[in-house]
């Protein structure tokens, strides 16, 4: 079954206990002072923390006792794909008994399996349209990945051009103003939000998404203000763009036929990915729009809209697939842990 992740109870209050150690996720993590990003670390290292807590909220609001069997389904950057064994074992150790929310919990992992990010949208493309070579364009927030498959054969690169690159330009060239009114502290995690939020170059909606940037200034100064900021986005707004295309070129084989975009970023740039990838010979390109519409199906399209989360979770909804079509097939184990890869 899937579930929204987003409800105020999830968000608001999780924290749990593992290893010896106690963790909070989410925007419980603020009141504690620790919150951030955590770009220094892997996505494995960190995807422990979250899993655990995915597992027993969905176990919680489905009446799952302690003890019950689950099947997970796990994707990782092609960079850290290697590391899935580690991963793994350390989640099938800690799964069967740890604190979620002061209450003691434990699952069976019946079934674990685990792809590098893009093949959930690349397989059922693949797939379903009987392409003999394609690739997907994974852009994200901390990363670029490039998954291509053809003739049997699977590779891949993952290289940290994602979001976070226009993040850090915007901050060194941007000049944000520094006050002590300022409502908010303008942190890397701060401006992800407001950056990501922007849709629209329309120099209105633009306007409005940056407004929050300069709240703490003196109404005499704001307007100016907000205008040069609004320039900078434009400007490096477009430079990321072209330096991001470069890494997907390079990484990308000549001999590819399909260019599958998707991510969150891939979402904020459409547009200007659309024009580009139509102008490239010999190359056809494609949104994930059967994926894309089973997401806005399961969460509401007003939901799913609002965040652009059809190009998020676009990936996940093909990895729910393959983890529900082996439950489905595959034979019951003879007591003990069953993984596929």
């Amino acid at each position: 079954m899937l579930h929204e992740f987003g409800e105020p109870n999830l968000t608001t209050s999780i924290w749990l206990e593992f290893a010896g150690s106690a963790y909070v996720l989410g925007d419980f993590a603020k009141q504690f002072a620790v919150s951030g990003l955590q770009l220094s670390k892997q996505k494995f290292e960190l995807g422990i923390t979250k899993a655990l807590a995915l597992i027993a909220w969905i176990a919680q609001d489905n009446g799952l006792e302690k003890g019950a069997s689950i099947a997970l389904g796990v994707v990782l950057p092609w960079r850290e794909y290697k590391d899935r064994r580690a991963f793994e074992d350390q989640l099938c150790l800690q799964v069967q008994n740890y604190i979620f929310r002061g209450q003691s919990v434990g699952y069976q992992l019946d079934l674990f399996t685990c792809y590098p990010e893009g093949w959930g949208v690349l397989n059922n493309m693949m797939f379903s349209e009987g392409l003999n070579n394609a690739a997907v364009w994974m852009w994200g927030f901390r990363d670029t990945t490039v998954l291509w498959a053809a003739n049997r054969q699977r590779e891949g690169s993952t290289e940290p051009w994602g979001f976070r690159r226009f993040i850090e330009r915007f901050q060194e060239r941007a000049r944000l103003p520094i006050c002590d009114a300022q409502e908010v502290e303008i942190d890397e995690l701060y401006l992800a939000r407001v950056l990501g939020s922007v849709t629209s170059l329309e120099p209105e909606q633009l306007r409005s998404h940056l407004s929050p940037l300069v709240s703490g200034l003196s109404v005499l100064y704001q307007e100016d203000a907000l205008t040069q900021l609004c320039e900078q986005y434009e400007r490096i707004y477009q430079l990321y763009f072209q330096d991001a295309i470069s890494v997907f070129e390079r990484n990308t084989p000549q001999h590819i036929e399909r260019i599958i975009p998707c991510g969150g970023t891939a979402w904020l740039y459409r547009s200007l990915l659309n024009e580009y990838l139509k102008q490239k010979p010999g190359v056809q390109q494609s949104w994930a729009t059967q994926q894309e519409r089973a997401v806005m199906d399961t969460f509401g399209k007003k939901v799913v809209k609002a965040e652009g989360l059809q190009y998020r979770l676009d990936d996940p909804m093909g990895i729910f697939g393959l983890v529900r079509a082996q439950v489905k097939h595959r034979q019951p184990s003879a007591g003990g842990l069953k993984v596929a890869r």
